[in-house]
């Protein structure tokens, strides 16, 4: 990652950066609108940021990243509250979460803004902003980015939808104990 962006997420945290997850788009993902929250989750609340990278010019109807500004101050959302049990491969349940989005969303009368970056720029989010993926203009329109989850070192970090570690070191040593 790159030093700059390193450096304003421990200013940001007050504490180290780590790595969760890292994802590689072809195509753009055409995400319902979401909060990283329902999934990432740590506590305290705020530390944990999305870092998205344009590796190239992003152009209309490829799927363009979107983002509602001012959402990051709306209600958290967690699984419990939403009444989603713990998951491992069914997401039915989640349609309880998309009404909700849609209900804050409306309620706080946020706005759309499609992001269209140039190749290079970076979109730092707090885990509560809520964002998504546009729709795409089938698969021959490519949308390149890659997007990075970080957490605070000294929070609780963990998958709220599956109750499991998510910061990597957690995650390796939870895997090594887990029976085969």
């Amino acid at each position: 990652m790159f030093p700059d962006v390193l450096q304003f997420l421990s200013e940001h945290f007050g504490d180290e950066p780590v790595a969760c997850q890292t994802l590689t788009f072809l195509n753009g993902s055409q995400q319902d609108a979401h909060q990283d929250t329902i999934h990432l989750t740590p506590f305290p609340a705020g530390m944990m940021c999305g870092v998205w990278i344009a590796l190239e010019d992003v152009r209309e109807n490829s799927g363009e990243l979107f983002v509602y500004p001012g959402s990051h101050r709306a209600t958290r959302l967690m699984t419990k509250d939403l009444e989603i049990k713990k998951v491992s491969n069914d997401y039915s349940e989640f349609h309880k979460f998309n009404k909700a989005i849609n209900q804050i969303i409306d309620e706080g009368g946020f706005e759309k803004l499609v992001y269209r970056p140039k190749a290079g720029e970076i979109l730092v989010w707090s885990e509560n902003l809520i964002h998504g993926g546009s729709l795409r203009d089938g698969d021959s329109t490519s949308r390149l980015s890659i997007v990075s989850h970080y957490f605070a070192r000294g929070g609780i970090n963990y998958y709220d939808s599956r109750g499991t570690a998510a910061n990597l070191d957690d995650f390796a040593e939870e895997m090594a104990t887990e029976p085969t």
